[in-house]
């Protein structure tokens, strides 16, 4: 891992200790990374595969925030396949009275996703299957 990705991470989680064990081999259990923007989130570790791929894309590269797919106040989005949560929570706290309905079929993806979201409450999950 990269100075430059160390210093990355540390603006946008206070636990980014966490992500260096984990990018190193060395954390092999649950990561639960309190976040700047005031989330907590549980993700799994998954190794080289690992949520915080997912993480760095939201909160680093920042796809959502600028441009044609910037999230505005009082939109609603479905997250259909929400994993664990990431794009989901992040998508709430991106502007104002933002409702996320997230559809999760896989049952360890589902708990994973409800416990990141305890405290949001314009973040409705639904364990659910669409084809």
């Amino acid at each position: 891992m990269k100075l430059k990705s160390l210093f990355e991470w540390s603006s946008i989680t206070t636990d980014w200790p966490q992500v260096l064990l984990v990018k190193l081999g060395l954390k092999k259990d649950d990561l639960y990374l309190r976040m700047r923007n005031g989330l907590t989130l549980r993700l799994m570790n998954r190794g080289e595969n690992s949520d915080t791929v997912t993480i760095s894309e939201m909160y680093l590269m920042k796809p959502y925030v600028q441009g044609d797919f910037a999230i505005k106040d009082n939109w609603t989005i479905v997250d259909m396949g929400a994993n664990v949560g990431i794009f989901s929570t992040y998508a709430v706290k991106a502007a104002n009275n933002v409702k996320v309905f997230a559809y999760e079929p896989a049952q360890d993806n589902f708990n994973y996703l409800q416990q990141s979201l305890l405290y949001l409450q314009y973040l409705l999950t639904y364990y659910y299957s669409f084809s």
